[in-house]
């Protein structure tokens, strides 16, 4: 088995894009192109990921790309400096070094960051593409342009403030005011597909005809407590001066299926700033829609960044993100191992394994009852709503969210130490959240193991294991010699030694 690498590279001197190739081994020719890899590589580029870390159920994956490392010592590679590699492709394959180039199974596509050149050697050094995601979702700011009663920028007050911007479903929002002389207020940039109320100081305004566009708006003003809707511009106006704070409750699509953690993650992952839609694989969004259909809403506050906003998106499902060997964005529901295993792990690829309590939150006890956080209420106005609001929405506005809880006190009965959990989610509505919270409480109330292992790699064997895999081990030792199902949890690759490290649980 031999390691081919593709740099995709720029030369300085001729201002062409080239590609230059290396293997491990003795070198190796594509039989079909005529093209030659040079025997250079001293170790394949290396990437390290995690899920599930200290038992924590969402979330971004861990990750960290290590060096493709080419040997030197002759200075044949001195050339080198001649090139640019920031932010181009470098492409690792695996095979056997008879076989036919077509054969190599692809194993790792990332992005360089530079090129190192040593004494005795040149380190090809990779970028997270989580970077990536680390930039404000929300860039674009008011003018603080108006001449009142003209304008949708604000005065100077709101001179490079953040414009609004929300996802799904939310509640309770404090929209901006952008013209104090026609009263309008912006709930988002751009579209929305619906505003479902506004509440002035907690109390329902009427509502009326929606405007057919931005000077139908600014002509013709509602009626005294009534609102009017601009869609297209994410914008109502009021028809008298508020009593107190106005409020909103607003879609962005108007379909639960267009307002998932999947289809919003797809959406923000793919949005300004983000990825390709090709760097994304579908059917990960059609298995998470079908495990948790619920909606969810988010509130863009200033300076949220892409990463961030992923981070709670997915967390609100028990789903992990992050980018595979293969440089593509993945969303996944982290779940206990089941069905048809990947790969079955023996005593033949084995090389050491050794156990050790899975934790939560530091503890290695489990858990008897989990609380979920929902249904986000954006904006508490405890002690300022109007007298005319109901008690059971007035308490409603005081809180910041509902909770749904599941429990099994019976775990305290093994684990008098048993855990209490609360997770923040944005999900809408307790019929999501409560098979949420019972899906992660049967998660997280049993003992669970980690089991850390080496193990010998073959092409098949590393094309068909990657994070979140399900493996099957079957070894004469720690119970598993009836074979038992696990979840890969972490994976690192050593490839010079032809071997993987992984954490697995189960």
């Amino acid at each position: 088995m031999i390691y081919l690498a593709e740099l995709t590279v720029f030369n300085m001197s001729t201002s062409a894009v080239e590609t230059l190739r290396f293997s491990s081994g003795e070198g190796y020719i594509d039989n079909a192109t005529g093209n030659y890899y040079a025997p250079r590589i001293e170790q394949p580029a290396l990437m390290r990921r995690e899920i599930f870390a200290d038992g924590q159920i969402g979330g971004a994956a861990s990750a960290s790309v290590g060096e493709l490392t080419l040997v030197n010592n002759d200075g044949e590679l001195d050339y080198l400096t001649g090139y640019a590699v920031n932010g181009r492709q470098l492409i690792i394959k695996v095979g056997d070094e008879s076989a036919a180039y077509s054969s190599f199974a692809t194993v790792l596509k990332g992005l360089m960051q530079q090129a190192a050149m040593e004494w005795e050697r040149v380190s090809i050094r990779l970028r997270d593409r989580y970077a990536e995601f680390n930039k404000p979702i929300q860039t674009l700011t008011y003018a603080g342009s108006n001449s009142l009663p003209n304008g949708l920028e604000g005065v100077s007050d709101l001179k490079d403030a953040a414009k609004p911007l929300f996802y799904g479903r939310v509640n309770n929002i404090a929209p901006t005011l952008i013209n104090s002389s026609r009263l309008l207020y912006q709930l988002t940039t751009g579209a929305l597909a619906e505003v479902v109320n506004v509440f002035d100081a907690g109390a329902y305004l009427g509502r009326e005809a929606d405007y057919a566009d931005q000077a139908d708006m600014e002509t013709n003003a509602p009626s005294a407590g009534y609102f009017r809707v601009w869609k297209a511009g994410g914008i109502f106006r009021l028809g008298s001066s508020p009593a107190g704070s106005i409020t909103a409750t607003a879609w962005e699509y108007n379909t639960i299926e267009g307002s998932t953690a999947a289809q919003i993650a797809y959406r923000l992952a793919t949005g300004p700033g983000g990825i390709a839609p090709s760097d994304t694989v579908a059917a990960d969004y059609t298995l998470l829609d079908g495990q948790n259909a619920g909606s969810i809403g988010l509130w863009v506050t200033d300076g949220l960044t892409i990463a961030e906003a992923l981070d709670r998106i997915t967390a609100s499902v028990g789903a992990w993100w992050g980018f595979d060997q293969l440089g593509r964005f993945r969303v996944a529901r982290f779940d206990a191992p089941s069905g048809t295993a990947v790969a079955t792990l023996t005593s033949d690829e084995i090389i050491s394994i050794d156990t050790e309590a899975a934790t939560i939150n530091g503890e290695a006890v489990p858990a008897w009852k989990i609380t979920l956080n929902h249904d986000i209420n954006y904006t508490v106005q405890a002690g300022n709503v109007a007298g005319v609001v109901a008690a059971d929405r007035r308490a409603w506005l005081e809180k910041p969210n509902r909770q749904t809880v599941a429990e099994d006190a019976s775990v305290k009965t093994a684990h008098p130490l048993a855990q209490e959990i609360v997770y923040d989610t944005l999900l809408a509505g307790a019929g999501y959240a409560g098979p949420e919270a019972a899906r992660r409480l049967g998660l997280l109330k049993t003992s669970r193991l980690i089991y850390n292992a080496t193990v010998r790699i073959d092409a098949d064997l590393l094309a068909a294991i990657d994070l979140g895999s399900v493996v099957s081990v079957v070894l004469d030792r720690f119970g598993l010699l009836g074979g038992k199902l696990l979840r890969v949890i972490g994976i690192e690759g050593d490839y010079q030694r032809n071997q993987i490290n992984m954490r697995l649980w189960g």
